[in-house]
């Protein structure tokens, strides 16, 4: 009689970590800040100088490469940058920096915002442990970004040993101040004895302060909240900031249309389906126009270019394409807004509390169709989804300028993980040898985003070539009589996508002393099962979506297979496998949906993960089922 025996490997990584992650103590560091003081000056037109002064300590070799050549920001078309005085001091002996040794270059591309942006570069000389690197310059800032408008993101402690620090601000607009200081070690002081704004520092009243942290598992990112900052803003309330805006935005998106333009509305008046016809809109934008992710023409701000300017160029950037698309749901009646936000991966974005420009880098739009349902598209990816939200603004802070939302600071929708992830069909054949492995592959949702245009960027043999490796994760050899049925992936429309593996992989089936096994391990969960002590950060589980694997077994009955049935289910990840028979074949069905993006590192040993990752261990990780009575040379 056939049987199955379930057996747990127990593997080093299994095991709680030996390392204990913290904060960085002075050891771990390679670069001290022993002086450090900005001057900022705010005009009452929301223009500014500054002036600010740094000198570090190299305290290793790492720090010597992380000072080697040492980058400012400015916006090319609005502000002027002078460097005032940079050399490194060895003991007695100074070297000035050169000025061959700073080059000032405008940038191609950056994630910094949307304009012209600029880099000078610093190359100190001398750089030893132990050396002193000094750094004076001066920034002048000839044009606000909004009118009467300033704000600053002020941290402190960030990759460095801060021993030293101060902000000093004189104002000619009234201010508000936001501080993040879960250390109290943020100091303020003011010039006046009623406390005013118009004059205040804010100074590091600790040395030896940092906000590094050390032996951290993979894949986990510091909560901006457990870091130290400061948010000045001359705006207190976001729904102003909202109104401020709209102008730049809709009064663009109320231009003519041009012909192009036109053409692009003409073709989806067309289409009846809301979903399709907004994504026969931005497939048509993203076919006739060029997306440029940080173009930077208009000088110092957050807003479109004219509909005739960006017909003209044939390219636009986040702004030009979202006031096109905007422009032409406008005249199909929906009613539209436009939500800044900050796009991204891997990262943790939190609300603040007062407007500051440095909350965003991309802009897209909410639409309102007529039927009164809501759509968060961008129409910047190479492909189109009206129908769900890409993972890259999902679940953040957004701020929506224009459309009748009472808050205009809000958080966008989430991933609905039951509608994104990747469905794996697996049959295993045994009455050939090797085994044969006929795998159907259904991505969906947001995950089929990524596959859907493929085609229209890779060669057949390269697309061929990327799957197998991206849906198997293992390298193929020509003795594993790999094939792939793919099929048609040259939409600008996301849909889901099947692909069918066919193959008899030699080396599939893993080898134990009793007798062959399947291999059904969770490689994506390792993470989670690391209960690093002190952790500090938050651990990342990526894009919420589910994972289902239906493995069957042709003719082959595994007995009492619902003995090894179980069910994990918390607030952050859900886990299903069970055991099913159907006619002569067994079906092994596993299930994991990730239901949220972060786990708070305050809950990582809480009850709550610790017996979900008991479970996982005992249950889940690293399983192999061993399969009586059939022979390992014939079916591999």
């Amino acid at each position: 009689m056939r049987s199955i025996i379930f057996l747990i490997l127990s593997c080093l990584i299994l095991m709680p970590s030996l390392l204990q992650a913290r904060w960085a103590s002075p050891g771990d560091i390679p670069v001290a800040v022993d002086f450090f003081q900005r001057d900022i000056n705010i005009k009452k037109d929301g223009t500014y100088t500054e002036r600010v002064h740094i000198v570090f300590s190299l305290l290793n070799d790492k720090g010597r490469e992380q000072l080697a050549l040492y980058p400012i920001f400015y916006n090319g078309s609005s502000e002027r940058i002078n460097i005032v005085k940079a050399q490194t001091s060895v003991g007695d002996r100074v070297y000035p920096v050169s000025k061959s040794n700073m080059v000032d270059k405008a940038i191609a591309g950056s994630e910094l915002g949307f304009d012209e942006v600029h880099k000078v570069s610093i190359a100190f000389p001398k750089l030893a442990v132990g050396a002193k690197v000094e750094l004076i310059y001066t920034r002048e800032v000839s044009e606000a970004i909004l009118p009467n408008f300033a704000s600053f993101d002020l941290r402190f402690g960030e990759g460095a040993l801060w021993n030293h620090g101060v902000v000093n601000i004189q104002t000619e607009i009234p201010l508000y101040m936001q501080v993040n200081d879960p250390f109290d070690v943020i100091k303020t002081t003011y010039t006046t004895s009623e406390k005013s704004l118009s004059g205040f520092s804010i100074s590091l009243a600790k040395s030896n302060f940092t906000t590094l942290t050390v032996n951290e598992p993979e894949g986990s990112l510091l909560n901006p909240t457990k870091q130290t900052w400061v948010d000045i803003s001359s705006l207190s309330d976001w729904n102003v900031f909202s109104e401020r805006m709209r102008p730049g935005y809709f009064d663009v998106a109320s231009q003519p249309l041009p012909q192009i333009l036109q053409k692009i509305f003409d073709d989806a008046k067309k289409v009846t389906n809301e979903e399709d016809q907004l994504n026969k809109i931005t497939s048509d934008l993203i076919k006739f126009f060029h997306y440029l992710g940080d173009w930077r023409t208009v000088k110092n701000q957050f807003f479109p270019r004219d509909l005739k300017t960006i017909v003209e160029t044939q390219t636009g950037d986040c702004k030009d394409f979202s006031v096109m698309l905007g422009a032409i749901a406008k005249r199909l009646g929906y009613k539209i807004s436009f939500p800044l936000v900050h796009r991204g991966f891997d990262q943790i974005n939190i609300p603040y509390t007062y407007p500051l420009f440095q909350s965003f880098n991309h802009v897209f739009v909410k639409l309102i169709s007529p039927t009164g349902k809501t759509y968060w598209v961008d129409p910047t990816n190479s492909t189109s989804m009206a129908g769900a939200i890409f993972p890259d603004i999902a679940d953040r802070p957004v701020l929506i300028i224009g459309g009748s939302d009472k808050d205009k600071y809000q958080i966008s929708p989430t991933v609905n993980p039951k509608n994104n992830g990747l469905w794996l069909d697996h049959t295993i054949f045994f009455n050939v040898t090797p085994a044969k492995h006929q795998m159907l592959f259904t991505v969906k949702g947001q995950d089929a985003a990524y596959i859907t245009g493929l085609s229209l960027h890779m060669s057949e043999k390269s697309l061929e070539e990327y799957l197998f490796d991206l849906l198997l994760s293992e390298p193929l050899k020509q003795e594993d009589k790999a094939s792939i049925k793919l099929p048609p992936l040259d939409s600008r429309v996301v849909k889901d996508i099947s692909i069918q593996i066919t193959m008899q992989k030699k080396q599939f089936f893993k080898k134990t002393n009793l007798g062959p096994g399947i291999s059904l391990e969770y490689n994506s969960l390792e993470k989670i099962l690391n209960d690093t002590e002190g952790q500090v950060n938050d651990l990342s589980l990526g894009i919420p979506k589910t994972l289902v694997r239906k493995t069957r077994l042709k003719n082959y009955l595994i007995p009492n297979g619902k003995t090894f049935d179980v069910s994990i289910d918390n607030q952050y990840l859900s886990i299903k496998r069970t055991f099913i028979h159907e006619g002569a074949d067994s079906v092994i069905l596993d299930e994991l949906i990730v239901k949220k993006a972060f786990i708070p590192s305050s809950i990582m040993q809480s009850p709550e993960i610790n017996v979900f990752r008991k479970e996982v261990r005992e249950n889940i990780l690293d399983s192999i089922y061993v399969l009586d009575g059939l022979d390992y040379s014939k079916i591999n």
